[in-house]
């Protein structure tokens, strides 16, 4: 089976392919992370996928993002045969979105200024001081741009879950959902680890106690 998750930066995505891919790797999945993403897989040696990489792989899961940069080299110019490509190719298609346009914006525009790579999925306390009220607002006009995007796919026919849901909430039916449509047993110490710890958190608020803040 091919599996994709799309999703918008910020939106726990990381966590959740983790979660996963955990599950994928013994059957012999080939799991990748941001295939098309040369914003960070160049710096530090990855290579960036094209869509022939794809062509004879069957059991495949990546996890990738609606932002404009985030396509094939082959396709980057062309949206609308890139979509044709994506939804012809994978059989799943998992949306993750984030209800919280703030706090995603904060999160994205802090980590977008760090010029640090490895800042992504570092746990820290987001200092905000050096940003704008502007820069913040400039993002969250993107991620609704791209919240658009993933809107446009739930309805044809693919399954949107929130961030808020499975990460504030807990709700591990909603995990459970997931894995049921993509045809997977969900693994409890696996959900424990990734999902209900902190394990994958980022964002701590100051004076708060280690790991209690939001991606």
């Amino acid at each position: 089976m091919r599996i994709a998750i799309l999703t918008s930066a910020r939106s726990g995505s990381t966590s959740l392919y983790h979660l996963i891919e955990k599950h994928l790797l013994p059957q012999k999945y080939i799991c990748i992370s941001e295939p098309f993403n040369n914003f960070w897989r160049d710096k530090i040696g990855l290579p960036t996928y094209d869509t022939d990489f794809f062509v004879d792989k069957e059991n495949i899961f990546v996890k990738t993002f609606v932002s404009k940069n985030q396509k094939p080299k082959s396709l980057e110019d062309n949206e609308d045969e890139y979509w044709k490509w994506f939804f012809g190719y994978f059989d799943k298609v998992i949306l993750l979105n984030r209800l919280n346009k703030d706090l995603q914006s904060e999160s994205l525009t802090f980590h977008m200024k760090s010029n640090d790579i490895h800042s992504w999925q570092k746990k820290q306390f987001y200092d905000l001081s050096n940003i704008s009220k502007e820069e913040i607002e400039n993002s969250k006009q993107v991620l609704i741009k791209e919240f658009e995007t993933l809107n446009w796919v739930y309805k044809m026919g693919y399954p949107m879950f929130d961030f808020e849901d499975i990460f504030i909430k807990k709700d591990k039916s909603v995990v459970e959902e997931i894995f049921s449509y993509i045809n997977v047993d969900l693994k409890n110490p696996l959900y424990e680890s990734i999902i209900k710890s902190d394990l994958y958190r980022v964002r701590v608020g100051s004076g708060e106690e280690r790991f209690k803040g939001l991606i």
